[in-house]
């Protein structure tokens, strides 16, 4: 009966065994080239060692939690599951739910979605029975892969947890890889199988003065939409810009970046990241049109640092949306970059959204004064400058928005807002509040009522 309880069955491929490192795909795995163990113990282990996992008493806990909840029904479970397991960052939640008990091994296992994010990083202890187990309870679902190989720090475990994660190749969907340019000639393998289904790829390439061959392994990844280079010499990893639909941007060191945004002719997004940095001087002189319909800022205050705004025009660009991260400052030539680019791409904005954006009210009427075809604005202030003030009120004119999203703080009278809703006549919706958590006063609640009776779509932030 001991062994009995101790039984379990996989619900891939329905085979019993005692212990993880028991069951296929491990057979077969010279027992020298890697030091197994029971995945059970392992994760304890990994638990008790204070972990990205948890700690012991929250693994104890967890035990308690599945008894509780053991009534839930299957559908309810399986959504949670599916909640708890949708971030790469946290890769191993499902393996941790499936040693809880055994009714959360069994729906773990029938779930390939939770199996596939796959984690191999050398400054981490690689766990090759993990990868392999991850791989073979995916099934055929497709891969969110996550590769580190940046550093000294290898082993011959993490060769062989590479090399699995290759042969499987052509199941990625998402790929986000960091690596050195002498480590490029590591990723061959991966030309040799394909990357038939990845729609996503992050690729960090950390330089070293050396001449390497470039790395093709993603040249021929006809479903490849989004790309994010990365790293002081990105242009080491070679993929087709022409079929690019969003082009991600995070550190700009090399000149040949701006040939692949030029040769990137149906992309339609063009992303600053939170990371964006640029060297100095780079776009200096060029004039380079792109075709990207929608430019998104996640990133100010280090791109003005350099001429990268003078370098490109935009002449189908209708929406920009810049919205950074709280108590970011703005450089005082950010504002003039920004106008002088859509004065020269002569593009009709529809959308425009500035969130946290420390800019003066002057400093935003000068970016409308340029978006006069204007159908969608979205204005939340930041915490320390104001351009919600009662002069931007009665001086904006914008007669063809149809949604406004207004978030200010103090320097705004109510009366003056409910004023230029009122005179913007063909407007549809609007979203009306203030920051700090601060309540909207009873006169301004009642005239967004009679707003509301007469047809605009009136919400409150």
């Amino acid at each position: 009966m001991a062994a009995q309880s101790t039984l379990k069955s996989c619900s891939s491929c329905q085979a019993a065994f005692t212990s993880y490192s028991q069951h296929p795909p491990f057979a077969g795995i010279p027992q020298a080239k890697a030091p197994f163990q029971c995945l059970t113990n392992l994760t304890v282990d990994t638990h008790s060692r204070g972990s990205s996992l948890t700690n012991k008493g929250n693994y104890t806990m967890a035990l308690h939690t599945g008894a509780l909840i053991a009534g839930l029904p299957i559908e309810l479970i399986i959504m949670i599951f599916q909640y708890a397991c949708n971030d790469i960052q946290c890769w191993l939640t499902a393996l941790s739910l499936s040693l809880v008990s055994r009714e959360w091994r069994s729906i773990a296992h029938a779930l390939p979605e939770l199996w596939t994010h796959i984690v191999v990083d050398i400054r981490r202890t690689g766990r090759l029975e993990m990868v392999l187990w991850y791989l073979h309870l995916s099934r055929d679902a497709p891969l969110d892969v996550k590769i580190d190989i940046l550093g000294d720090e290898w082993e011959s475990e993490h060769t062989l947890s590479l090399r699995q994660v290759f042969r499987n190749a052509t199941r990625w969907q998402r790929a986000d890889i960091r690596c050195s340019s002498e480590d490029l000639q590591v990723l061959k393998g991966i030309k040799k199988v394909g990357v038939s289904m990845l729609e996503i790829l992050r690729f960090d390439v950390a330089g070293s003065g050396l001449e390497v061959e470039k790395c093709k392994a993603f040249w021929d990844a006809p479903r490849l939409r989004e790309y994010a280079p990365g790293g002081v010499a990105p242009s080491e990893c070679v993929v087709a810009w022409g079929q690019l639909k969003t082009v991600v941007i995070r550190d700009f060191f090399d000149e040949e970046l701006f040939e692949g945004l030029r040769d990137a002719e149906g992309m339609e997004e063009l992303v600053m990241d939170e990371e964006c940095f640029f060297g100095t001087a780079f776009g200096a002189g060029m004039s380079i049109p792109l075709s990207a319909s929608r430019l998104t800022m996640r990133s100010v205050p280090r791109l003005v640092d350099s001429t990268f705004m003078g370098a490109f025009v935009l002449p189908s660009l209708t929406v920009v949306d810049i919205s950074i991260a709280h108590g970011s400052a703005v450089d005082s030539r950010f504002v003039p970059s920004l106008v002088g680019m859509l004065k020269r791409s002569e593009c009709s904005l529809r959308e425009l959204t500035l969130v946290n954006v420390p800019l003066d009210d002057e400093a935003v009427l000068n970016i409308l004064v340029c978006t006069p075809q204007l159908r969608a604005l979205a204005l939340h202030e930041p915490a320390r400058e104001h351009c919600i003030t009662n002069a931007f009120l009665s001086t904006v004119s914008l007669p063809e928005l149809r949604k406004l999203d207004l978030v200010w703080s103090y320097d705004a009278c109510e009366e003056r807002v409910l004023d230029l809703v009122e005179r913007l006549e063909k407007l549809e919706a609007v979203v009306l509040g203030r920051r700090f958590g601060l309540e909207l006063s009873e006169t301004t609640v009642e005239g967004m009522n009679v707003l509301r009776k007469g047809g605009l779509m009136v919400s409150q932030w």
